[in-house]
């Protein structure tokens, strides 16, 4: 059972993931100018939810994630995570709230490997700024990423020879859908467009034929 404290913040951050939630996102991001573009294929199941906020459900998750939607009793739907407790749930929380949403948050999210950082057995990617990350994994022969970690850490730890990615564009679908539709954040205007002789033709396959014209 979680205390009644720690279900108000989860009350609160569902509101933010529930916004990017049972989407895929494909973030395109570069180092540089003088680097080519990468591709972080991001899913956002709602199962994920718990264990950001360093909770853990004891029953279905998707009827818990509705009932915590309507803001019904769940504390004693929940335990906490292994390691974790109130304070480290809030310290999450704080954390979540500053960093989660990284289409809202793309101008000042970066995206960072964990290579030679003690995380890397944890996590693969870190997404965030210097009030907190995101830890993305990866599913197994997959290049698909899902949020694994909430930490407090400034992504300047993982960031040591300046390999963080500045993300360019971010394009969305449903997870049920097989091509990528939608822009929903774009650095420069029309910067997909520009961008387009760069894109892999892998990607290219997947994004919607009509991002790909000329009235993007």
């Amino acid at each position: 059972m979680i205390s009644e404290d720690v279900q108000e913040l989860l009350y609160n951050a569902i509101r933010i993931y529930d916004t990017l939630a049972e989407n895929d996102y494909l973030i395109i991001g570069r180092k540089s100018l003088q680097y080519p573009i990468e591709y972080f294929p991001i899913r956002l199941k709602k199962e994920y939810f718990w264990h950001l906020l360093g909770c853990k459900a004891k029953t279905n998750s998707e009827l818990l994630y509705n009932k915590c939607k309507s803001k019904e009793p769940i504390a004693n739907l929940l335990d906490y995570a292994n390691g974790s407790d109130v304070k480290k749930c809030k310290e999450k929380y704080d954390s979540f709230i500053k960093v989660f949403d990284f289409v809202k948050n793309a101008k000042e999210i970066r995206v960072c490997d964990t290579e030679n950082t003690p995380d890397r057995f944890n996590f693969i990617l870190a997404m965030g700024h210097f009030n907190g990350i995101i830890g993305y994994d990866r599913y197994t022969e997959s290049d698909i990423y899902y949020p694994k970690s909430t930490q407090s850490k400034s992504l300047s730890e993982f960031n040591s020879k300046n390999t963080a990615r500045k993300i360019i564009i971010i394009i969305k679908k449903k997870i049920s859908e097989t091509e990528y539709s939608l822009v929903v954040y774009e650095n420069k205007k029309d910067i997909l467009r520009s961008l387009a002789p760069e894109i892999s033709e892998r990607y290219k396959m997947v994004i919607d034929k009509k991002l790909m014209k000329s009235d993007l």
